[in-house]
């Protein structure tokens, strides 16, 4: 992911050690906030926003009632009204890779998260880490919680070995316990979930495109032992 930053962000830098970490951070009440809020809502927008362009599925509306139909096309003209004013400031927002449209979707998920629980973390986003003055590779995300670190990956596609590894030994270079695996499609690995856990310190977040908010949110707390 190229150096992606939005508007109102701030740089952020940490060290741990000889290495310096360095991304953006961001307040929640801007346009993309409540974009990806509302995608995180309804699996609706978000599987319009990472797999189809940002285009609406037609409603079948002999199959619901009116009411409901009529919420559905009202949401849906709240959808396309965030994504215009997007675009005001960021005009090239529809033309993000569904790869950098999913680590957003992580980050606004996070921040929502901690704020529906009250929780005091910070989160920053798309950080290079780099070893006296040279940047050797890349996180999706970290997360600074309860005094905890966690490193997210995030994935549109299936999980490799490969990227388990890679986290892993990210983990080890900077010395932070957690790292999490968060991906569009579900998890179908030699090894299970637990076991990951126990031989990596890795959690596997998977299957985000189609699963409801209360479902990530439950997961989300399991990770963060609330």
């Amino acid at each position: 992911m190229n150096k992606l930053k939005l508007k109102n962000e701030k740089e952020v830098r940490i060290k741990f050690g000889e290495y310096k970490l360095t991304g953006f951070s961001s307040d929640n009440g801007n346009n993309l906030y409540k974009l990806f809020n509302l995608t995180l809502s309804k699996i609706r927008y978000r599987k319009a926003m990472l797999e189809h362009n940002f285009q609406l599925p037609k409603i079948k509306e002999s199959h619901k009632p009116k009411e409901i139909t009529e919420k559905i096309k009202e949401n849906d003209i709240y959808f396309l009204e965030l994504i215009n004013e997007i675009k005001k400031d960021f005009k090239d927002f529809c033309s993000l890779d569904a790869g950098t449209l999913f680590e957003l979707f992580m980050y606004y998920t996070l921040i929502e998260f901690f704020k529906e629980n009250n929780i005091d973390a910070k989160v920053i986003r798309n950080l290079d880490v780099s070893y006296k003055g040279n940047i050797f590779t890349e996180i999706d995300l970290f997360v600074d919680v309860f005094g905890k670190n966690f490193i997210f990956e995030c994935k549109n596609r299936h999980i490799s070995s490969n990227a388990i590894l890679k986290l892993y030994g990210i983990m080890k270079i900077l010395n932070i316990n957690f790292g999490v695996l968060a991906s569009t499609k579900g998890f179908y690995g030699n090894l299970k979930k637990e076991d990951i856990f126990k031989e990596y310190n890795i959690y596997i977040l998977d299957k985000l495109i189609e699963k409801e908010k209360n479902k990530i949110f439950k997961e989300l707390k399991d990770i963060f032992n609330i």
